[in-house]
């Protein structure tokens, strides 16, 4: 999130839907309530008197399940209540007028790159908004369909920014984890493994004939 990005969230963030907010900035809600907790923002009073909170009645002996929905019966604070002018007056120049699309907005079809949850650059593709895939995995179904249950896609390079269809390689989950701690062991190791992998991958096609 650069300066302007975190200018615009003090400005916006007591008085808007974070939904909303993750919406114009491209991120994930995850994202912005964790950036707005570490900045110390907190949501307004009057915007949380609105039903745009969806804040829950009072006296519930809980607000929101450990999964973040709400418990059965609950009912909002605010429920049959209108928004006042006051908090209206306040949120109408950060409202999405109807047909606009934020300044960070991009077309599908977009590749970035991007870390995963462990830190790894990837490149990422937008599907539609606020749905982006992996690169390779896209590349992949695009010429060869679905992606088996329990498989991976892998680079035959090692390249992760190298997405071209013939550096690309469907294997199990299991072979991705033996390829990976594979290089602890010395070459002649390697070697038996390697052709064990390959017999048994001959055995299975096999079977399948």
């Amino acid at each position: 999130m650069n300066q302007e990005m975190i200018q615009r969230l003090i400005e916006i963030y007591p008085f808007k839907p974070t939904k909303e907010i993750a919406e114009e900035f491209g991120l994930t809600l995850s994202q912005v309530y964790n950036k707005a907790y570490s900045m110390k923002l907190k949501k307004a009073d009057d915007y949380l008197s609105t039903s745009s909170s969806g804040r829950l009645q009072p006296g519930s002996t809980l607000f929101r399940k450990s999964n973040g929905t709400y418990q059965k019966g609950n009912v909002p604070i605010n429920k049959g209540q209108k928004m006042s002018k006051d908090v209206f007056d306040k949120l109408k120049p950060t409202m999405f007028k109807k047909g606009s699309r934020p300044a960070n907005w991009k077309e599908p079809g977009t590749i970035e790159i991007r870390k995963d949850k462990n830190g790894h650059l990837y490149k990422y593709i937008k599907i539609s908004d606020s749905n982006w895939k992996l690169f390779q995995r896209h590349v992949w179904k695009e010429k060869h369909g679905e992606i088996k249950p329990g498989n991976v896609i892998v680079f035959r390079d090692k390249n992760p920014m190298n997405c071209e269809i013939e550096n690309l390689e469907m294997i199990t989950r299991v072979e991705n984890l033996e390829r990976n701690w594979l290089h602890n062991y010395p070459p002649e190791i390697k070697q038996l493994i390697k052709t064990k992998n390959k017999l048994i991958k001959k055995i299975k096609n096999y079977g399948t004939k």
